[in-house]
């Protein structure tokens, strides 16, 4: 597909888009809320230039933030996930504001066709500066130094009240790729094409016994949250995987290929045609336990009550279980009963006498997660004289509910010769003030908030750290 050339956008234009934030939600540049200027890097996480410049404009938009300078990255490209777009910008440039423009529109109004362009807009958001960072990085390789660093000149110009002297300049960043536009040939089906997908990626959620926000198992409830599909299915946020981009595989990584995400959208814009009748699609969960033979089942001691509406703490609720031995389990399996209002929930080990510390984790339980089994050889201690204890976290709902967790245990086979390891990442002795827009942390970390979530008291997600 060729790429599109934008509309010509003149510097000195008053430019109006939106982005797409970091909690999904829709943004304009004017909540940025820049009292001097505004920097507006557009990058995706392959292109070469972007790759080679990020850390500089880290740099940059540290050492802007104190004079009036707001600094967002935003990610243009085709097909890169968001988690993996984010995660650039929180790895190279954790003072800037990440952005998404999946559809272009920003990039269309600030008149851009190639990443690694970066925009430079006044107060009043007219546009002063458009071009290269400065002349390192090139088509034929980088230079030992730049010998005009066109963005920093720039600023200081704006900055000074001076006229810019140099507003525009050429960059060698990569083409903008357009999102694909359906082809007339087949449109694909729901019974043939979309309904695979979610038996195999949304249904262990999005069924009428399980938590997830609307069932998809039959195909009138598809047809009616659609469009909500598909928005959350190119956005990335489901099905949910929040995890950056690493070297070592997960098991359990969720997410939907570009190919399947554009099934479900080309479906949508084709009519959702049915195809052949199916049967309603389950998800083929066991109504047994999912470790297999168990040797201990037992309930929480207590039920939890989750009122219909308000913010509730953590919930913490022993098993009725002593392990008067030391014993090793090579499996265990959470199960909730008010599964439309766990978000999650944690499992450890107490010795008796001893008060509760989030140190003795054994595993967990999330709607889309699997059960604890140990690999070959492989078992958890849990010591004499202990008992196990959740710690969940609920979301009301609109209706009061009842939970009495149960879990199973199996007990290690006699070919267990090791434990696993576990780690978990904490900022440790930090502190994020509900409300506060920069929050020092450690050295000189900022968080983030817009104007407008200041005034909804919402804790930003925009945490940065040098």
């Amino acid at each position: 597909m060729a790429a599109q050339t934008p509309p010509p956008v003149t510097i000195g234009a008053t430019i109006d888009a939106e982005f797409t934030d970091l909690h999904w939600q829709r943004r304009s540049l004017a909540e940025l809320d820049a009292p001097v200027a505004t920097v507006i890097y557009f990058a995706t996480v392959e292109c070469p230039l972007v790759r080679r410049y990020m850390p500089a404009v880290g740099e940059l938009a540290l050492s802007y933030a104190n004079r009036g300078v707001v600094t967002l990255v935003v990610n243009v490209g085709t097909g890169d996930a968001f988690v993996d777009a984010a995660a650039q910008v929180v790895e190279h440039a954790p003072s800037a504001v990440f952005g998404w423009d999946a559809s272009h529109d920003l990039a269309r109004a600030c008149g851009i066709a190639r990443t690694g362009t970066v925009v430079v807009l006044d107060g009043g958001r007219k546009l002063r500066y458009r071009g290269r960072l400065d002349d390192l990085h090139g088509l034929a390789g980088s230079r030992s130094a730049p010998t005009r660093e066109d963005l920093r000149l720039a600023l200081e110009e704006l900055l000074a009240g001076r006229p810019i002297e140099v507003s525009e300049t050429t960059v060698a960043g990569c083409l903008l790729t357009p999102l694909p536009t359906p082809s007339p040939g087949r449109v694909p089906t729901y019974s043939g094409d979309v309904a695979p997908i979610l038996t195999r990626h949304c249904l262990r959620c999005h069924r009428d016994d399980a938590n997830g926000a609307m069932a998809l198992a039959r195909e009138e409830d598809v047809r009616k949250h659609a469009a909500m599909m598909v928005e959350v299915t190119q956005q990335g946020r489901m099905p949910p995987w929040f995890a950056g981009p690493v070297d070592v595989p997960f098991q359990n990584r969720r997410g939907l290929s570009l190919a399947q995400r554009e099934t479900i959208r080309a479906w949508f814009a084709g009519g959702m045609p049915g195809g052949e009748p199916v049967e309603e699609r389950r998800h083929p969960m066991r109504m047994d336990w999912r470790v297999g033979a168990v040797d201990l089942v037992v309930d929480a001691s207590h039920p939890i009550k989750i009122p219909a509406s308000g913010a509730l703490p953590y919930q913490y609720v022993e098993m009725q279980y002593e392990f008067a031995e030391e014993t090793w389990v090579e499996a265990i399996e959470i199960r909730p009963q008010a599964t439309r209002v766990l978000h999650h929930c944690n499992l450890a080990v107490v010795r008796r006498g001893e008060a509760f510390t989030p140190t003795h984790w054994l595993t967990n339980y999330t709607p889309h997660g699997g059960a604890l089994v140990c690999p070959p050889g492989v078992a958890v201690r849990i010591p004499a004289r202990s008992r196990l204890v959740l710690q969940a976290y609920y979301v009301p709902n609109g209706r009061e509910v009842i939970d009495r967790p149960r879990l199973a245990c199996g007990f290690r086979k006699p070919q267990c010769t090791s434990k696993p390891g576990s780690w978990r990442s904490v900022l440790s002795r930090s502190r994020f003030p509900r409300g506060r827009e920069r929050t020092a942390c450690r050295r000189r970390p900022r968080c983030r908030t817009m104007r407008s979530d200041l005034r909804s008291s919402r804790t930003s997600m925009f945490v940065a750290g040098t």
